[in-house]
């Protein structure tokens, strides 16, 4: 018994001592292999798992969307799009959902997204545009294949089960 007592402390030790090594080197930078050594520690002492992030800046919480630049040039070169149309598109951008590109309601607060699908209504609502347009424009983009309505029912990659006229 005091054989296995003096072993488990000798095993303590080295552990001690490699953690106190590993602290030590941290102030100069931990390769990979000692990170995921001192997590591994930090797992075994408390059971719980840890991952090594690095903190939000306040910029990193801006919502953006991204233009694939050389499609749309292609399309401006050949005139593919209306001015109206690329107006209407631009304004359709606050609306686009992020990974999922469907086109949704949004509240007043910038923060909380509703997850409704937009309807022409709804947009024609909040561009303070004529009903009838946006949904003559959407159709328009449409058949253009520029946007694109879901299929009552189908399921995005996220998991969400879309609507009747779900807009991408």
């Amino acid at each position: 018994m005091k054989k296995a007592l003096d072993e488990a402390e000798k095993k303590a030790r080295v552990r001690d001592s490699k953690l106190e090594e590993l602290i030590n080197q941290a102030e100069v930078g931990l390769s990979a292999d000692q990170q995921k050594t001192l997590l591994e520690i930090l797992h075994r002492t408390t059971g719980d798992n840890y991952f090594i992030g690095k903190r939000k800046k306040k910029t990193d919480g801006v919502r953006f969307v991204q233009i694939i630049m050389d499609n749309y040039n292609y399309l401006s070169e050949i005139e593919y799009l209306t001015n109206a149309e690329k107006a209407f598109l631009m304004d359709l951008i606050p609306y686009v959902e992020f990974k999922t590109n469907i086109i949704i309601e949004r509240s007043s607060d910038e923060e909380e997204v509703n997850s409704n699908s937009a309807s022409p209504s709804y947009l024609a609502r909040k561009l303070k545009r004529d009903r009838s347009k946006v949904s003559s424009m959407m159709n328009s983009l449409m058949k253009k294949g520029i946007l694109a309505v879901a299929e009552t029912g189908s399921t995005t990659e996220d998991g969400r089960i879309c609507t009747s006229r779900t807009w991408f």
